[in-house]
This record gives C-alpha cells, structure tokens and sequence, in this order.
C-alpha cells in the first residue's frame, strides 16, 4: 500500500497537466493535519539550474519531481507554493477518482496564489468527472505555462473566430514564437495520431514556428498561408510532412521550402478537452535541402541540431 508522499507524487505524475506545474513553480508543499508532503520540481525556465538539479546532473529540459520529504507541521522549509487539503479525501482520489472539494493555496508570504498556477493545481486535484477539459485551458494554462504567462499578440484570426495565430515576443530563446491555436480542437478536425495518454483532439497538433529576426514579416505571411491552407483543405500538416514551393522558392526569402517537425524542448503531448494536441514546428529550408528531405526530413532536422540550430535555421547560411 502507498503512503501519503507516494500517493501525492502518483496524482501528480498522473495527470496531464503535471508538467505544466513543474514549468511554472519550483516546489510544492501539501499540508495535512498532521504534517507536510514536500515536493521538488523541475522545468520551470531560468538562466541557471538549481544547485541540486544540477548536482542530479539533471538538464534545464527534464521535467518531473526532483525530490520530495514527509516534514513536520512546524517545518520551516519554504516552497513556491503551499496547498492544503483533507487527507481522506487525497485518497478517495487516488482510489476512485474522487475530485478533491477543497483547496488552499498560497505563496510564502501568505499571498494569494498567480491564478493560472492555482488552476493547473485544481486540475490535478480537482479534475472533472467526466474527463472533459475547458477548451480554454490550451491558451490560458498550455500556453501560458510554456510562455511564463504573457498576454500574445493575436496574429489572425479565421472568420468563426475559432482558429487562432497567436506570437509570443521572445517566447523561446529570445525568438519570437507563432503558435495556431484551434487544429486540436474536437471539431475541427479528425486525425488518426495516438498519443500515450489517449486519442487525439481535432487533427492532433497545432503549428509552431521560431522567428529569429530574419525576415520575420515573410515567414508570419508563410505560416499564416499554410494554416489557411489546412483550414480550406482539411488536409493535415504533420510531423515528417515538407511543404513545396513553386520554382523551389519561397517568394522573398532565400528557402525552398519547410520541413515540419517536433517542437524542442516543449511537451510531446498535451491536453485539450478529452483529447491530447501535440506541436507540428515549420522549418525553412534550402532548396538543397528540401530536395534532401524529400527522402527524408529528420536526417535535415539531425543536421541544424548538430549544428546546435534548436527549432530554427538561420535564412543566410
């Protein structure tokens, strides 16, 4: 039988939205009764890993609980954010899938907590019963997590307002980042990807692209033509896929062409309603180089990696 640290490390782990906890705090401490569960994360963005991820030899891109302790009432170990519950109804949790009725929740301080953060905690305790998700939480928590918070700039929309190109200024690695948000929803589309915790939302996968500033103007006016695209042809744009240009040429850029690929660094899979999404990114390429990815796409994407080129190729090169 699991005691009390293990059953809190097992909701945790369990839920879809764990991940998105450990990109946005550091530590968690659950307060019960009679004592404290302490949990150590790691994935949360900063310039230097903590001391003893790194002494771990854990990287800036592992995500997950890095330790947790059972501590005394009075401890005075501090945590990003504390949550209280009621014991029983932990465990009526862990058993059968019992949402908890009651939380707390502040910072050290005895601050109310950011609100997205306390959302992501209801969500692993106090998920819905019948599995279903708000569609609103792909860019209010999803997104938000992956992007520390910050209100995007909405980029385009389609005419029923329910597909979305939204940019995240400097977002990852001081690029630029454009993101759809409305492929992964339940009617948008269909798909026959599977993802390791269920079936896939719309057509499985919103697309990414990482603006590095060259040419941004052209490449947004690219990526927004190709959501378009998916949008009047309901022909999905998936991992492996290349993107074709007449003349091998993309009108005022130097590129042939773009491979789609997984995003780096960002989840495998997340969440939308009862589903799961994951993230298609667009990569110019040379004209050389999408004839080589006609044969096969990774082996071009191994190559900007070993050239430490991470979601991007630089247009000039």
């Amino acid at each position: 039988m699991l005691n009390r640290i293990e059953i809190v490390e097992q909701i945790l782990e369990q839920s879809p939205y764990f991940e998105f906890l450990c990109r946005t705090v550091e530590s968690v401490g659950f307060i019960f009764a009679d004592g404290i569960e302490y949990v150590r994360l790691t994935g949360k963005p900063q310039p230097q890993t903590t001391e003893l991820i790194h002494a771990l030899g854990l990287e800036s891109s592992e995500i997950g609980i890095v330790e947790s302790k059972t501590l005394p009432s009075d401890s005075t170990e501090t945590a990003d954010l504390w949550v209280e519950m009621v014991e029983e109804e932990l465990y009526l949790l862990s058993q059968n899938k019992t949402p908890v009725s009651k939380l707390r929740m502040t910072t050290p301080n005895q601050q109310k907590a950011v609100p997205q953060v306390e959302t992501l905690i209801q969500r692993i305790f106090m998920p819905p019963l019948e599995g279903t998700y708000p569609l609103s939480d792909r860019i209010e928590l999803i997104y938000g997590s992956l992007f520390q918070f910050q209100e995007p700039q909405f980029i385009w929309q389609n005419d029923q307002q329910n597909l979305l190109v939204l940019k995240y200024k400097q977002g990852y690695a001081e690029m630029d980042v454009l993101v759809t948000a409305g492929l992964s929803d339940p009617d948008q589309g269909s798909s026959d990807l599977e993802f390791e915790r269920g079936s896939a939302s719309g057509y499985g996968y919103e697309l990414m692209m990482f603006l590095a500033g060259e040419e941004d103007a052209v490449l947004q006016r690219e990526f927004i033509s190709w959501v378009q695209h998916t949008e009047q042809t309901k022909r999905p744009i998936y991992q492996g896929d290349y993107l074709e240009y007449a003349g091998n040429q993309i009108p005022g850029i130097p590129s042939g062409g773009f491979i789609v690929v997984p995003a780096i660094d960002f989840p495998e899979e997340f969440p939308v309603t009862n589903g799961f999404s994951t993230f298609n990114t667009l990569i110019a390429v040379t004209p050389a180089e999408m004839q080589a990815a006609k044969e096969d796409v990774f082996i071009v994407a191994d190559e900007f990696f070993e050239k430490g080129y991470i979601n991007y190729a630089p247009l000039f090169r």
